[in-house]
C-alpha cells in the first residue's frame, strides 16, 4: 500500500535546474534565440527558490545562467536593430555596400 501524505503538509520543493539554466545561458551567447529562454526560465526558477517551491542549491548557477541569458538577449535585440537600420539604409535610401549614395543618372 502506498504511503499517504498528509494533505496539510506542503509538497516537497522541486529539484533545481541550475546546470540546465547555465547551459542555456552559455549557449545563448552563440545561439541568440536561446538567450531569452535562459533569461525567462532562470527568472522563474529564482522566484520559485525565493518562495520555497524549488530547492535553493542551484541558485548561483541559475543566477549566472540568467546573466548570460540577458547578455544573449541584448545581443539578439542589438543585432535585430542593426539589421533593421541596415535594411532601411540599403532599401529606402539606396546606399550600396560601400556606403555610397547613388547620385542618379548623369
Amino acid at each position: 500500500m502506498a504511503k499517504r501524505r498528509n494533505p496539510r503538509t506542503p509538497p516537497p520543493p522541486a529539484e533545481h535546474r541550475g546546470p540546465f539554466i547555465l547551459f542555456l545561458g552559455i549557449a545563448g551567447l552563440f545561439v541568440w534565440l536561446l538567450g531569452p529562454v535562459a533569461w525567462s526560465f532562470g527568472r522563474g526558477d529564482l522566484e520559485d527558490m525565493a518562495d520555497g517551491r524549488m530547492q535553493p542549491g542551484g541558485k548561483i548557477l541559475t543566477q549566472i545562467g540568467v546573466a548570460f541569458g540577458l547578455i544573449g538577449t541584448l545581443l539578439l535585440f542589438g543585432s535585430l536593430l542593426v539589421g533593421i537600420v541596415a535594411a532601411f539604409l540599403f532599401v529606402f535610401l539606396g546606399i550600396d555596400a560601400e556606403g555610397v549614395i547613388p547620385q542618379g543618372p548623369r
